[in-house]
């Protein structure tokens, strides 16, 4: 499961102009209104996508931030969207029942990649996109270039553009083109994560990601409609395997 920013709603819906229905239906999202911190002085802190401590609301001289003291007070009610999100509401109300989607474009989504995935296949293949499901089997490199790819039947695919999305194997790059593994641990101390989830029983969809401190990094929670996915980003040079695995517990 992955979180998303209001972007990629915007280009979705807006640019690539995806019909919303058939979206819905088929990549199942649920809606995003932000982040639930679970850290520092306060009991718990939003960070929705729209402003809420620098806005100014209606019948108040100031800035909302303006009326709220120490870093320890709750802040959770210093806008629309912060509200909604402390009491797992989604959309304000129309005057006839129905949810006010107007404001869908100031929102994200949750989303499982695979049922993602599996509904952008559609709109390609109605524009014509050709999507050929084969192993590689090996490179064909001139150079410092890709020319081809041999597929197990012994098809050799040619492109003009390769895009490498093989991961941590590095197919092209690194296999291919030899290209030095980049090591970024002196800055990105979080290398390694534990993750989980359970079936949605009788708990509310939460419309928000969770973010909450650990002891040697982070963890997260994403909801989805008949699933939620919770995971611990974790420091290995801080704590082991199996102790982030009993934390995470």
């Amino acid at each position: 499961g992955e979180g998303t920013t209001v972007p990629f709603t915007l280009y979705l819906l807006q640019n690539l102009r995806m019909n919303p229905a058939t979206f819905f239906a088929d990549a199942q999202p649920t809606w995003e209104h932000g982040i639930r911190f679970l850290w520092g002085p306060r009991r718990e802190f939003y960070y929705t996508f729209l402003p809420q401590l620098a806005v100014k609301l209606r019948g108040l001289e100031q800035n909302s931030g303006f009326y709220f003291g120490d870093e320890t007070q709750d802040v959770s009610d210093s806008s629309f969207w912060t509200a909604a999100c402390a009491r797992n509401k989604v959309f304000p109300k129309r005057a006839d029942g129905w949810p006010d989607l107007a404001a869908m474009g100031q929102t994200a989504f949750h989303i499982e990649n695979k049922k993602l995935v599996g509904y952008l296949e559609g709109p390609c293949l109605d524009l014509g996109v050709e999507i050929v499901d084969a192993t590689v089997k090996d490179t064909v490199v001139d150079g410092d270039r890709v020319m081809a790819l041999r597929l197990e039947s012994g098809e050799l695919v040619t492109a003009d553009l390769f895009v490498d999305a093989s991961g941590f194997r590095s197919e092209l790059l690194g296999r291919a083109l030899g290209e030095p593994f980049e090591d970024y641990s002196n800055v990105l101390f979080c290398d390694r994560a534990v993750i989980g989830g359970w079936p949605r029983t009788t708990e509310p969809i939460q419309p928000y990601t969770v973010a909450e401190t650990m002891d040697a990094g982070w963890s997260w929670r994403i909801d989805h409609e008949h699933h939620v996915n919770r995971g611990y980003v974790y420091c290995s040079s801080a704590i082991s395997d199996e102790q982030a695995l009993e934390e995470f517990r």
